[in-house]
């Protein structure tokens, strides 16, 4: 089934670029460079979480980055990102998560993919508003931690330039 999905993928996020980004023969991955996210994260009373000092706070992320790489020949998605420290992070090598496309909608090549950290932690980004004229699109993420440490949600937005890759 998970094979068959990542075929069905490729085949759309090809036909999408034919049609509106560029020739298939050019290029088989798209680049979203993400940057300037804002939001928000809430965070509940437990863990090192003191009563009182929980709720929502502001979780924008001035100096951080997100690299977002849609593989269209095999539907494959790289995706790295850079804390509010620069460092750079490749989740699925540094951090053994799982990273899988959910959905991808031919007629924009808007998608969605999460990246699972073992049992405690879901991320879920939505590359969306696509415009493959201007080379612009949005990232939506949201995720969840619920570890002994803390539980938190976070929702954040980012704007995105889109490129193609050689």
């Amino acid at each position: 089934m998970e094979a068959a999905l990542k075929n069905q993928t490729a085949i759309c996020v090809g036909l999408c670029l034919s049609l509106y980004c560029v020739p298939s023969a050019q290029a088989d991955k798209i680049q979203f460079d993400c940057s300037g996210a804002v939001g928000s994260t809430y965070y509940a009373e437990e863990g090192i979480v003191l009563k009182g000092e929980g709720g929502w706070s502001d979780a924008a992320i001035s100096e951080g980055q997100s690299l977002i790489i849609l593989d269209t020949s095999t539907a494959n998605i790289t995706y790295t990102y850079k804390d509010a420290t620069g460092a750079w992070f490749d989740p699925k090598k540094d951090e053994g998560a799982e990273i899988n496309i959910i959905s991808l909608d031919p007629t924009d090549l808007s998608f969605m993919f999460e990246v699972r950290f073992g049992t405690t932690t879901i991320e879920l980004h939505t590359i969306a508003e696509v415009d493959p004229t201007i080379g612009t699109a949005r990232l939506l993420s949201a995720s969840a931690r619920n570890s002994k440490i803390f539980t938190s949600s976070r929702l954040n937005s980012a704007e995105c330039s889109v490129v193609r890759v050689p």
